[in-house]
C-alpha cells in the first residue's frame, strides 16, 4: 500500500522514481493530487566521469538522500537490473547502484518497491518488449517534452524517461489496487 498524506481532505501521493546506473542515474519525483499527476522534477546524476567506485556510491547515496530530504516522498520505485545485452559484470554494477539507492530510501524509512523492466514496459506501453524509444514517446505524450526530455537535444534521455516510467508504473499499480478495494486505505 502506498504511504501518503493528506492536505485539507486531498490525498497527496509523492513517488521518487529511480533508474539506477553506474554511468548515469535517472531520477524523478511525481505527485498525484485528485487524480492529477504532476512531474515535479526529472534529472540525471552523471557518474561516468567518476572513476572511483566508492565515490560513485557516495554520490548515489548523497543524491538520493538529498531528494528524499528536500521533497519528502513516502515511496521509492526503482527499476531492477536486467541482464539483457549487458555483461554479468555490468549487471552486478547496476545492482550495486540500485542497492545503494535503496539503502538511502530505507535510511529515511521510505516504502521501497522494485519493478522488473518488462513489467514497467507492459504497464506503460501495453507491451513488455517495448523499446526505450517507445517508452520515451509514451512519457512525452503524458508530460510536456521540455520536462521529459533534455530541451537542448532532440533525443530523449532514456535514463530520465525510465525513471518516470517506473514511478508511473508504481502509481498505476497502486491506483488499480486502490479502486478494487471498497474502502479508503488508512
Amino acid at each position: 500500500m502506498l504511504k501518503n498524506y493528506s492536505t485539507k481532505n486531498n490525498l497527496v501521493i509523492l513517488i521518487l522514481g529511480i533508474d539506477p546506473g553506474t554511468k548515469i542515474m535517472g531520477y524523478c519525483l511525481i505527485k498525484e493530487v485528485k487524480n492529477k499527476i504532476s512531474l515535479l522534477i526529472v534529472e540525471e546524476l552523471v557518474l561516468k566521469n567518476i572513476a572511483n567506485t566508492w565515490l560513485k556510491s557516495k554520490e548515489i547515496f548523497s543524491k538520493t538522500l538529498f531528494m528524499i530530504d528536500k521533497y519528502q516522498p513516502k515511496e521509492l520505485a526503482i527499476e531492477s537490473p536486467f541482464p539483457g545485452k549487458k555483461s554479468i559484470q555490468s549487471m552486478f554494477q547496476v545492482e550495486r547502484a540500485q542497492n545503494i539507492a535503496i539503502s538511502a530510501g530505507l535510511y529515511r524509512n521510505l516504502s521501497i518497491t522494485e519493478y522488473h523492466p518488462k513489467k514497467i514496459k507492459l504497464i506503460i506501453a501495453n507491451n513488455g518488449n517495448a523499446t526505450k524509444k517507445e517508452i520515451a514517446k509514451k512519457i512525452a505524450d503524458l508530460f510536456t517534452k521540455e520536462k521529459a526530455t533534455q530541451t537542448n537535444k532532440a533525443i530523449p534521455r532514456y535514463d530520465c524517461t525510465d525513471a518516470i516510467a517506473v514511478a508511473l508504473c508504481h502509481l498505476i499499480i497502486f491506483n488499480y489496487s486502490f479502486f478494487r478495494r471498497k474502502s479508503l486505505p488508512l
